[in-house]
């Protein structure tokens, strides 16, 4: 779940099969980034409901700014299995997510699968300028997430990033003996100046996969 916040006083969120214009013009009311094209596993069908998100589903408001909660989306880590089926990637990276203005925020609610190394980065947010430069924010395991299944044996809950901190919990699997969470990260745009015309989201292929 995403969510851009500009000078034009208005949020833009995402994660969840809204529609975003093109073009740069300023607005008063959250926009959702477009990720209908890109694999998801949805929360609700016609045949299921995932019992762990039940209670989230829907339209949510965090630190004022509004999220939809329709599906996660993940990128691959390793102990999601094999990287591949023949030639089809099993969890592919996010790439070309349509963006087309500047903002100053970008809001994130997010969370790894696993437990991965203190402070290695699982993956790669970037964005693409519309003058052809880029900026890469890296996500850290312990900065900006860790696993949204806090095991018993979790000795400690802190995170490093001073824009990140937990926003949901609810409870684990049965088999685990768990509570579950949700961490949300604003991250500043180096360059709110800057037309983004893309977003993408990429995995540096460590143990842990990431959620979005």
């Amino acid at each position: 779940h995403t969510r851009l916040q500009g000078d034009w006083s208005s949020d833009v969120g995402s994660s969840d099969l809204g529609t975003f214009p093109g073009g740069a013009a300023k607005g008063t009311e959250p926009f959702m980034l477009d990720f209908s094209k890109y694999p998801m596993e949805k929360f609700i069908t016609d045949g299921e409901t995932n019992r762990l998100w039940q209670s989230l589903v829907g339209r949510q408001v965090f630190d004022g700014l509004p999220f939809l909660f329709e599906g996660r989306m993940c990128v691959y880590g390793k102990m999601m299995g094999p990287e591949k089926q023949g030639d089809t990637p099993t969890y592919p990276d996010l790439i070309a997510i349509p963006v087309g203005r500047q903002f100053e925020e970008l809001h994130l609610i997010h969370y790894s699968q696993w437990a991965e190394v203190e402070g290695r980065d699982i993956a790669i947010i970037r964005l693409n300028y519309a003058d052809g430069t880029k900026h890469e924010f890296p996500i850290l395991f312990g900065g900006h997430v860790r696993d949204w299944q806090r095991m018993a044996s979790e000795e400690k809950e802190r995170l490093t990033d001073p824009n990140t901190k937990i926003i949901w919990r609810g409870p684990g699997m049965h088999s685990l003996d768990s509570t579950m969470r949700l961490f949300k990260t604003m991250l500043a745009n180096p360059h709110p100046e800057k037309v983004v015309t893309t977003m993408d989201v990429v995995s540096t292929k460590q143990l842990a996969s990431y959620s979005l």
